[in-house]
């Protein structure tokens, strides 16, 4: 599997909160985006930390697993999710200054056969079959207006443009316990994204996107034109951008 992640800071921010990371462990690629908050003093720390302990963890069960199997993947990837929200959390609880912070997580964990996603918050992970141009979202919000959506109060266009898409109903590190979703998927060939809102915040805009994200180059190359697209947009946030080119 083919890999590459960037971050950019966007064009309005002082400070870049978002984080990747991408780690091997045995067969199994992991790499995930965290978005942090909670303002300038924590932020970027809680985001850090998500992302530190997360791979952390969950490389060091898969390498001393004799035998790691996919099977298992997902009782490691809770464990690691576990970890990761109490590390924030204590460090949130530890520090007056750093109090009330989180951070999203989107993961992407596989041995090159089928692959799991893992998020907590509005990070998000898309599927681009290599045979079509279609898009496929594989990861489903946390956030206010997805529960809006999901009662019919608004449609997906309107939570594009509503005044408080930014609000996310859950985040690592926020409470004592994390809630993620880990969904396994059976899909082979194409590639997966994963970004943070400040990249998918602009998807809505127009397609251009779209003709990045089926032109089916090299990760690198995709990943750069993602990051040059949302500041073109208006680069209002940070921008994370991870795309692994799955084997066919």
């Amino acid at each position: 599997m083919d890999c590459f992640g960037s971050t950019d800071i966007g064009k309005r921010r002082a400070l870049n909160q978002d984080c990747f990371r991408i780690v091997y462990a045995k067969d199994f690629l992991i790499s995930l985006v965290c978005d942090g908050m909670g303002g300038a003093n924590g932020g970027n720390i809680a985001s850090a930390i998500a992302a530190d302990v997360f791979c952390t963890r969950l490389s060091d069960e898969i390498s001393s697993s004799s035998a790691p199997s996919y099977d298992n993947i997902k009782e490691y990837i809770n464990n690691a999710l576990i970890e990761a929200n109490r590390a924030v959390y204590e460090k949130s609880k530890s520090d007056p200054v750093l109090d009330g912070m989180g951070s999203t997580l989107v993961a992407f964990v596989s041995d090159g056969k089928a692959f799991y996603t893992a998020n907590i918050g509005d990070s998000r992970a898309y599927y681009i079959p290599s045979e079509s141009g279609e898009i496929i979202k594989l990861t489903k919000d946390h956030s206010l207006v997805q529960s809006l959506i999901d009662s019919g109060i608004i449609t997906e266009d309107e939570a594009a443009e509503h005044p408080n898409r930014n609000i996310i109903m859950r985040a690592v590190g926020v409470d004592e316990i994390a809630e993620p979703d880990i969904i396994s998927h059976n899909l082979c060939g194409g590639r997966v994204l994963l970004c943070s809102d400040g990249l998918s915040g602009y998807f809505h805009f127009d397609d251009s996107y779209k003709n990045i994200l089926t032109d089916m180059t090299d990760p690198e190359n995709t990943v750069n034109r993602l990051i040059e697209y949302a500041n073109r947009c208006g680069g209002s946030d940070n921008i994370t951008a991870v795309i692994i080119r799955l084997q066919s």
